[in-house]
């Protein structure tokens, strides 16, 4: 074991150096007895560098039995290996003395006013930006953090690998509708368990470009949404149909042929339990409104619903809505979140 590593117990994977696509997923027992939720790390004896090198992230399960490797983290190439312990993030897990000497405590933190706060992954990480492609196609990761971050004594990691500084080469991303996602952690080179971690996520410039051409054609171009109907507050008792039996302005769900409530468990409106959708006004558009689990309209974020100017329809697997509307929502939930406001603030509900 390298300086410092004392774990309960190793692993080891032969015949060594095989590699692992997709990485293995690592389940370790706590018996370091860390708190639920608490970032983890994993080593692996690397036989090319002949050194124990860290190789994934993880955390510790809700129910604090078990460390297991983060989404799309684990063991790419096969070896010995044990977790990391929590006091040292660093890649051969000991401290650096000619660096640190002297070091008492080390400032990591990403800045809040420089990135979103969002739990993207549903997991440990709740910090995020968007770049665009650059010619460079580098990325200085040092200007998201706090201005007091001891960037001296920080060090470096992305999707697991170490970086030589807190420059990250993302390489070319040019397609329409693809992004590159890499996480990224800060840590203290000298102090015991001071790190931070950020998911960067890069963009292709034509997606910044086909967003902004939709923003400024749908802002000049509104008036459809006058020919929408009014939203009913709440569904009924029991999560039913709250239009009376006179009026018609809602129609059935694309996928249901009966019903005109139905359960929604959508990923593009996470948190809401219940949607309505209006018939087909005379310019193809429709109205789409989602309710939580008490039948309470959403007005507000991503889990609101929303105007559509393609009537979402079955019959023609959804073509016009998925380019009219949901292509847009994505390309702006990948450039940025204060754009995703932006896009929300537009398609508002007219109460």
């Amino acid at each position: 074991m390298p300086d410092g590593a004392a774990p309960p117990f190793a692993w080891t994977l032969q015949p060594a150096g095989a590699i692992f696509d997709p990485p293995v997923q690592i389940t370790y027992p706590n018996m370091s007895g860390l708190p639920a939720g608490a970032i983890a790390y994993f080593l692996s004896f690397d036989h090319d560098t002949n050194r124990f090198e860290i190789v994934a992230t993880g955390h510790v399960t809700d129910d604090g039995a078990n460390i297991i490797s983060d989404p799309g983290a684990g063991i790419v190439k096969a070896g010995w290996g044990c977790n990391c312990p929590p006091y040292a993030i660093i890649g051969q897990c000991r401290k650096d003395s000619e660096l640190c000497e002297g070091v008492e405590f080390v400032k990591v933190e990403f800045d809040e006013a420089k990135v979103n706060i969002r739990n993207l992954n549903q997991g440990t990480i709740n910090k995020s930006v968007a770049v665009i492609v650059t010619l460079s196609q580098t990325v200085d990761l040092a200007d998201y953090l706090t201005d007091d971050s001891d960037r001296e004594h920080i060090g470096w990691l992305s999707n697991n690998k170490r970086l030589d500084s807190s420059i990250l080469n993302y390489g070319e991303v040019k397609e329409l509708n693809k992004i590159k996602a890499f996480t990224v952690t800060a840590f203290s080179k000298c102090t015991d368990g001071q790190f931070d971690s950020l998911i960067v996520v890069v963009v292709p410039k034509i997606t910044e470009i086909s967003f902004n051409d939709w923003f400024a054609s749908e802002s000049a171009d509104n008036a459809w949404l006058g020919g929408l109907p009014a939203l009913y507050s709440s569904l009924a008792a029991n999560n039913e149909d709250p239009e009376p039996d006179e009026c018609n302005f809602w129609g059935k769900c694309p996928v249901s042929l009966l019903a005109t409530v139905c359960e929604l468990n959508s990923f593009y409106h996470p948190g809401a339990a219940f949607e309505m959708r209006s018939i087909e006004t005379a310019g193809s558009h429709g109205h789409q409104a989602t309710y939580d689990n008490n039948g309470n309209l959403l007005r507000t974020g991503v889990k609101a619903g929303s105007a559509d100017r393609g009537f979402a329809t079955s019959s023609d697997f959804f073509r016009n809505h998925i380019e009219q509307d949901v292509k847009p929502f994505i390309w702006a939930a990948q450039l940025d979140e204060m754009m995703l406001k932006e896009l929300l603030v537009f398609l508002s509900f007219l109460i």
